[in-house]
């Protein structure tokens, strides 16, 4: 992400995640230095009502957050947009995995239709002329 951190150096993140799954090898991120009680959720999800970053016990997970939250205690990793940050770690992180080229069995091609090599037609799909 080339972001400036703080922590461990050695840990091996392999995932990303929500701050209500982090664990170990987990990437979440959290944006108000106020505590986590403080991050929007939806209705009826889980929340920290009382947690702020120096709440959390260590463990084998970063977080990314703004440059002025500081804590020894933790590995982080400092973004302006912690959120534009973990969305683009979570691309890599978790890379698409695209199907393979070729033309399913279900699917219907016309026989005036010219399709790429690399293209993949999937279940039930009907292109026509």
């Amino acid at each position: 992400l080339g972001l400036e951190w703080s922590g461990n150096g050695d840990l091996v993140l392999t995932h990303a995640c929500g701050l209500d799954a982090l664990g170990t090898g987990g990437l979440a991120y959290l944006t108000d230095p106020k505590g986590l009680g403080n991050v929007p959720v939806p209705e009826g999800s889980f929340k920290r009502t009382r947690a702020a970053l120096d709440d959390l016990e260590p463990g084998g997970f970063a977080l990314l957050v703004p440059p002025s939250m500081r804590n020894d205690a933790h590995p982080l990793i400092y973004a302006e947009d912690p959120l534009e940050a973990h969305v683009r770690a979570t691309r890599l992180l978790h890379p698409a995995v695209l199907p393979p080229a070729g033309i399913h069995p279900t699917a219907v091609v016309g026989e005036g239709v010219e399709l790429d090599e690399n293209v993949t037609v999937g279940p039930h799909v009907a292109l026509y002329d």
